[in-house]
């Protein structure tokens, strides 16, 4: 009889720690026994120190967030990706790296024997080199006003200053998606004001807090297709186009196993150079791009591209011309 009690009781925890949300009359249909067992069994486990308790809104008996009886086992590679992850989120600033780290450890405490020695064991050090995001509490509020507003999918409402323009304006903002690019966090969504889903980047945003009016992400958006015409998040207009960069044959080398757009075709000339083609949209991102490569790289088409690429190097020319330093000045 005990013993058939010790597994009645044993079911019971297994029932809270599940998804199924019962109640009294639940876990007596459940366990098979009358109410006032059920009861009973509820305030033994309670005083064996559990931490149960009954949840008014849903009105059934749960523990409390982040608390399970199930142990935890992880393989190398998903305590490897674990690793990995912490590394990004090192990226995003102090405020997010500490989140992930509260949220490693509750795994580990959680985790069963054989995972947590694995944890304990030495992991080769790896380093994501990449630009950080600017740690701060706008941005850390940036990015929690706004996974909160697409939960419950209301707009975002923005103190927002374009960044090229210098312009700032009130936007509200729906919505569909966060990317971080180049050291840059973004916000991708439908602004209500212009008509159209925009890019808008966290340092124009001056001020934001949750809007009042709701929304519905198109079901044939897809946030990961949307970027792709991109080089980086600066489509534009979103209208495609064909460039053409010849590289000289000192470049190839750096290119030739880099995969910079999922379009990007290479051919090689006699003499050692590439032809690198993809099409893309957006100009600012290829513009900046191609001016890094310096003179390893000319712009073979479109000509309006390398136009333009044209008046920016003539610009850059023209302010070292006027701030020329004399080396008879220069004392080491």
């Amino acid at each position: 009889m005990e013993s058939n009690k010790s597994i009645l009781i044993w079911k019971l925890l297994n029932l809270i720690d599940s998804d199924k949300r019962l109640g009294v009359d639940g876990i007596a249909e459940n366990l098979e026994v009358s109410r006032r067992t059920a009861l009973r069994y509820i305030r033994t486990i309670e005083a064996a120190g559990f931490p149960i308790f009954y949840d008014r809104r849903d009105n059934c008996y749960r523990f409390p967030d982040g608390y399970s009886l199930k142990k935890v086992e992880l393989s190398r590679n998903e305590i490897n990706t674990l690793f990995v992850s912490s590394q990004y989120f090192s990226l995003l600033g102090n405020s997010f790296k500490q989140s992930f780290d509260e949220t490693r450890q509750k795994i580990g405490d959680f985790a069963g024997e054989r995972t947590r020695r694995k944890l304990k064991s030495p992991v080769i050090p790896f380093v994501i080199k990449a630009e950080p995001v600017e740690d701060s509490p706008r941005v850390k509020n940036c990015f929690d006003t706004i996974v909160e507003c697409y939960a419950d999918r209301v707009v975002v409402e923005l103190d927002y200053e374009t960044m090229w323009s210098g312009k700032r304006l009130k936007r509200e903002v729906a919505p569909y998606g966060l990317a971080h690019y180049d050291g840059r966090l973004f916000l991708i969504g439908y602004c209500c004001r212009r008509k159209e889903i925009r890019t808008f980047s966290f340092e124009g945003i001056h001020g934001i807090k949750r809007g009042r009016t709701s929304y519905k992400t198109p079901d044939n958006f897809d946030l990961q297709r949307h970027l792709d015409a991109a080089l980086g998040v600066d489509y534009g207009s979103g209208e495609t186009y064909r460039v053409r960069i010849k590289f000289s044959p000192e470049a190839v080398k750096f290119i030739k196993h880099r995969k910079w757009h999922k379009s990007q075709k290479i051919t090689y000339e006699p003499d050692g150079a590439a032809i690198l083609s993809f099409k893309i949209a957006g100009k600012e991102e290829i513009l900046q791009w191609v001016m890094a490569w310096t003179d390893n790289a000319e712009i073979l088409s479109p000509d309006w591209l390398r136009d333009e690429f044209v008046v920016r190097l003539d610009r850059i020319q023209s302010i070292y011309k006027n701030t020329a330093v004399s080396t008879d000045s220069i004392h080491v």
